[in-house]
């Protein structure tokens, strides 16, 4: 513990110039610990996502982590061939080393096993998108959604590639069925997102309303609603 007492003057003057360097290395000290800690929770979280399916590339500390699983996944096949979460799990492993051909190998089989798996079909889309192989990425975001039509995530996807290439009125489309399909306010949210960027205000108001219904709670809605309000009114004449 630091002593917050102040050194009488007479100690002060005589303390050597070779101690009074070392204290002032603390700082320096203190700020490389706390670097390091949280460098260790950036990674630690990295490696939390990939567990959970999302779809992140991971952090070179944790490559033989991931190989040593992958081992135990594929030692886990061989006990049991038709389980198709399995073969989800290696893909998603080996996506996360960015072995591309492998995981789509992999997720293939799982989709082969369960024809239904939506997760399957919206991670093989990932892979292929983040492999250049846009078209194909396109049709397994479809099948994700067309498999299970209340899978959320599917329709997220869906809108954001659309997004991300300017297709705004297929992304439009395919919010509207996943709101119609799912009433989730997430992906109502979305949308009313994309409606501000697109500069249709009202629309977004109208549809933050109706998230409202859903998060009656969400005290941030009524904050973004005033704000595209506010927008409205800079744009009157």
């Amino acid at each position: 513990m630091l002593c917050t007492e102040q050194p009488s003057e007479k100690i002060s003057q005589q303390e050597p110039r070779e101690n009074r360097g070392k204290w002032s290395l603390i700082p320096a000290v203190i700020l490389v610990i706390i670097f390091g800690i949280l460098y260790f929770l950036y990674t630690a979280k990295q490696n939390e996502l990939v567990n959970e399916g999302e779809f992140v590339q991971l952090n070179p500390d944790f490559i033989p982590e991931t190989e040593a699983e992958i081992e135990e996944i594929k030692k886990m096949i061989e006990e049991d061939q038709n389980d198709s979460s399995l073969w989800r799990s290696l893909g998603l492993k080996y996506y996360a080393l960015g072995k591309y051909t492998d995981a789509i190998d992999a997720l293939n089989q799982s989709i082969l096993i369960n024809p239904f798996d939506a997760y399957s079909f919206e991670a093989l889309g990932t892979v292929h998108k983040d492999r250049g192989d846009l078209i194909v990425a396109e049709e397994n975001f479809k099948k994700a959604i067309s498999r299970d039509p209340r899978y959320v995530n599917g329709y997220i996807v869906l809108t954001d590639f659309y997004r991300s290439q300017e297709r705004f009125d297929q992304a439009q489309q395919t919010y509207l069925t996943g709101i119609e399909n799912t009433n989730d306010s997430f992906i109502i949210k979305r949308y009313a997102n994309m409606l501000e960027y697109l500069n249709r205000y009202q629309d977004a108001i109208d549809y933050l309303r109706l998230a409202q219904t859903l998060e009656p709670e969400n005290t941030s809605l009524q904050q973004d609603i005033d704000e595209l309000e506010e927008k409205i009114e800079q744009q009157a004449p």
